[in-house]
């Protein structure tokens, strides 16, 4: 199933994560992660999240396919990734014992554009994704990043921006 609508992306040292976390959700609990620090940062363009669960041996087997382009290099290794949709939802990525592969990818843009880095993270486990509920602490480096329905400028606001330039 593919999770339209990403509004934020954020990662966290997976070794920060208590294999709790996983018990708790495979129990039916929604495991409290208030007292973990995420750190948010800014991707370009629309990030993809695909997840599926299936019953593989008598037991559940999930897999998370993220993807997503940023505007800087991507070096962060062995952690962890909470992403909020625009329905609500909230998706823990990895833990302690489940550790997403995370692969990069350079994108070279043409003369007087961007350089960005495509990321792509992929863990297949009984737990690779938990829906979790609650607040989540953001690291305060980062502020969040929003996510806003596009719509076209009108020809009024941009008359305001122009006559609200300095001279």
């Amino acid at each position: 199933m593919r999770v339209p609508g990403i509004k934020s992306i954020a990662f966290i040292s997976a070794l920060d994560i208590d294999s709790s976390i996983e018990l708790q959700a495979m129990s039916g609990i929604s495991p409290d992660i208030t007292h973990l620090q995420f750190t948010p940062f800014s991707f370009v363009g629309d990030p993809k999240l695909e997840i599926s669960d299936s019953n593989e041996n008598n037991g559940s087997n999930r897999k998370v396919l993220l993807s997503f382009i940023v505007p800087f290099s991507f070096r962060e290794r062995k952690c962890a990734f909470i992403v909020t949709a625009s329905s609500g939802a909230i998706y823990l990525i990895g833990s302690v014992n489940n550790v997403p592969a995370i692969s990069t990818k350079d994108i070279t843009a043409g003369p007087s554009t961007t350089n960005h880095v495509e990321v792509t993270v992929e863990l297949s486990s009984p737990m690779a994704w938990i829906e979790v509920s609650g607040v989540i602490a953001l690291g305060e480096e980062y502020p969040p990043v929003g996510w806003d329905v596009f719509r076209e400028i009108t020809e009024e606001e941009i008359d305001d921006i122009i006559n609200n330039l300095p001279s």
